[in-house]
């Protein structure tokens, strides 16, 4: 009885934390990030589409962000860049080069969108690229991101998608409680 309450508890715990989305930022630093994958953080990228990639900077298009490499990928006004994330995906970090006013990301399912202000304020979001900034969004599984702009371009540059170390020690707990419960049928 006590094992299956214990079950409970876990399955209940990870129910809450599945529907949950958290954002945080930071000033961008040297690095090397790379532009939009469908293959990056092992899979965990379903798909994405709308995004339109440079190398290089635009003149009145587009410019890289800060501490991008190669090519980055940029949504104009009237365009949506969608990015769609496996079950799996449990965080998202990418550079946000431009942090303007109107530059905007929606979550679905959560109904959540953040604006360059809504998140840095307006000291950050003032279409400067050398205000580039770290974002990570938690809490992203199965969900999908669009990235939209009112204002001359929106450029991002991708980290990464990987599972949090949370995630793992769910797992091992749950592997750990499995083997238990088997050692413990064999002795009796």
């Amino acid at each position: 009885m006590k094992i299956s309450l214990i079950a409970a508890a876990v399955l209940a715990f990870a129910a809450s934390q599945a529907g949950a989305v958290s954002v945080s930022y930071q000033p961008a630093s040297a690095g090397s990030y790379e532009a939009f994958s469908s293959t990056s953080g092992s899979g965990a990228i379903a798909s994405v589409s709308g995004f339109t990639t440079y190398t290089g900077d635009v003149s009145n298009v587009a410019k890289s962000p800060n501490f991008a490499t190669g090519t980055y990928s940029v949504i104009q006004p009237g365009e949506t860049g969608l990015v769609t994330f496996a079950a799996s995906a449990t965080s998202f970090s990418f550079l946000w080069g431009s942090p303007d006013p109107s530059n905007e990301v929606m979550i679905s399912v959560a109904g959540v969108d953040y604006t360059g202000t809504s998140l840095f304020g307006s000291t950050i979001a003032n279409s400067n690229n050398d205000n580039t900034q770290l974002v990570t969004f938690s809490g992203i599984g199965g969900l999908t991101m669009s990235f939209t702009t009112g204002q001359v371009a929106f450029e991002v540059a991708q980290v990464s998608a990987v599972p949090e170390p949370e995630t793992y020690a769910l797992m091992l707990a749950g592997l750990g409680a499995v083997g238990w419960i088997a050692r413990r049928r064999k002795s009796v």
